[in-house]
């Protein structure tokens, strides 16, 4: 079973690098239509051979069609970040813009539930100071004036780490100072 999923894997990977020259002219390469059909030919063959696969080969199989859907997007994420802005494709109105549209539809109201909503107690004070003047001279007096809320407080994400690091800083080679300056 898991053979004629990975066929169907690989053959609709294949189609899809054969058919991204003709609606996304900027990631297509020459040898693309050369690499789909051997894509289609070793779906085929996973599909024939599916009853004889298994075990130890079955899983050299899953290993192997893992890395190629990985090289392949890798390939075509790359091939359309190093296009020219002005030749990519626009992707508005079209079905990965749909699909992101209702990924966060669904995903958003679960974020909601997962972080509840936090009630906290505040309590702001004002001090007021008013002077008077009478025959004996300056009277100050001060008041202290208190007023509580409760709010809803969303929790604040935590921020997500960096992994990039400044040209000048490596984690294997400290900074040391130049001597050039002697």
């Amino acid at each position: 079973m898991l053979a004629y999923i990975l066929a169907i894997a690989i053959g609709f990977g294949s189609f899809a690098v054969y058919i991204a020259a003709f609606f996304f002219p900027e990631v297509h390469r020459k040898e693309d239509f050369l690499w789909s059909g051997v894509g289609l030919f070793y779906a085929l063959v996973l599909w024939v051979c599916a009853s004889r696969i298994t075990g130890g080969v079955l899983l050299g199989q899953l290993a192997g069609v893992s890395l190629l859907g990985w090289f392949g997007w890798e390939t075509l994420s790359l091939r359309r970040a190093i296009a020219q802005p002005e030749d990519r494709t626009a992707l508005e109105g079209s079905i990965i813009s749909a699909f992101q549209k209702l990924f966060s539809q669904i995903i958003s109201p679960l974020r909601n539930k997962s972080q509840p909503k936090v009630l906290q107690t505040a309590t702001i004070v004002t001090e007021t100071e008013e002077s008077a003047f009478s025959k004996e001279g300056e009277v100050t007096s001060t008041t202290q004036t208190a007023t509580t809320a409760e709010l809803e407080v969303e929790p604040i994400p935590a921020p997500e780490r960096s992994t990039a690091l400044s040209p000048s800083v490596s984690p294997h080679h400290p900074i040391t100072p130049s001597l050039s300056g002697r």
